[in-house]
């Protein structure tokens, strides 16, 4: 009677498990297209305060390579390098690049240079400076957007 009870629970347990696992991965195919869309649209955003899109006529997201750096790029994996063009020509690069030697860790940044070394804007990513100090490190303004006029 006793491994009936015990089998009874067994099953109820692994059908639970099942429909858990069952509605998690539909809630993933739901959400994968969206969020996926949602991070291109997020990049891209970054892309254009960075760079103004009346200087390049190309989709920056697609035309990529990667590159490896560790010694100029504060990383050992490969960084993804967004060309922007202006009639097929190249204009701008826009990539994201690693200072390793913040106060509390790693400091991502973005950062966009024309073609001829001018730096056309700067954005912090991430970091986990306190808030004195992120204050700082975007001390154009609080979103973190460094207009080329500043830098030049």
């Amino acid at each position: 009677m006793l491994w009936k009870q015990m089998l009874r629970s067994a099953l109820m347990l692994s059908l639970f498990t099942l429909i858990g696992v069952s509605l998690l991965l539909v809630a993933k195919l739901l959400t994968d297209e969206p969020i996926q869309e949602a991070e291109r649209a997020n990049l891209l955003a970054t892309v254009n305060q960075l760079l103004p899109t009346d200087e390049y006529d190309n989709d920056p997201l697609q035309d990529t390579l990667q590159v490896r750096s560790p010694k100029y790029l504060g990383t050992d994996a490969p960084v993804t390098v967004y060309r922007a063009r202006q009639n097929g020509e190249p204009v701008a690069v826009i990539l994201t690049t690693v200072a390793p030697d913040g106060y509390s860790g790693d400091i991502k940044i973005m950062l966009a240079v024309y073609r001829d070394g001018r730096i056309a804007g700067v954005r912090v990513l991430k970091h986990k400076e306190t808030q004195a100090w992120a204050i700082r490190l975007n001390c154009v303004n609080p979103a973190g957007y460094y207009p080329s006029t500043v830098l030049n």
